[in-house]
């Protein structure tokens, strides 16, 4: 009896880790958001402001990248600054496919969800293959990590706003 509503528990802390979850902890990335984000990608360090909407990464740091935005469209990505814009390879894109991946998960890709009591509240765990995802109590995700296409990275979220929908 104490398995089972344990179970319930952990299941009810799940569900209602967000308003719009559905059982689905993905669905705070399914509509358009802004993140700002503290990236480690392959050792190497930058901030910087994700925008779902028009897939961008805008630069906070380091200060050699600030005012630069890396932007995904029609399969390709470019750099740019001002006017000024470049094709980046695969290899040089490769921050854009981690976030363009780690964002597009759906729930058939988890392997395992548990729910632990946090200073903050309760913080939900969820692993696939390639990552692993914590979400505080209200669902916004706190730090994601792990390794995709042989790039371990780890992001940590200082900000994260779901835009209103019209």
């Amino acid at each position: 009896m104490k398995r089972l509503a344990l179970i319930l528990l952990l299941a009810l802390a799940v569900v209602s880790c967000g308003e719009k979850t559905d059982g689905d902890p993905f669905s705070v990335f399914s509509g358009d958001f802004t993140a700002r984000i503290l990236m480690t990608c392959e050792g190497n360090q930058s901030e910087y402001v994700y925008r779902s909407e028009d897939k961008t990464i805008s630069f906070l740091s380091p200060t050699e990248l600030t005012g630069y935005v890396m932007r995904s469209e029609n399969g390709e990505v470019r750099l740019c600054y001002g006017d000024i814009s470049v094709a980046l390879s695969e290899y040089e894109s490769r921050l854009m496919l981690v976030n363009e991946t780690v964002f597009g998960m759906s729930p058939e890709s988890i392997s395992s969800i548990s729910a632990e009591q946090g200073e903050t509240g309760t913080v939900t765990s969820v692993r696939t293959l390639e990552c692993s995802y914590r979400f505080a109590s209200d669902g916004k995700p706190i730090l994601i990590s792990g390794s995709i296409d042989g790039i371990a990275f780890e992001m940590v979220f200082s900000e994260f706003s779901e835009e209103a929908q019209g």
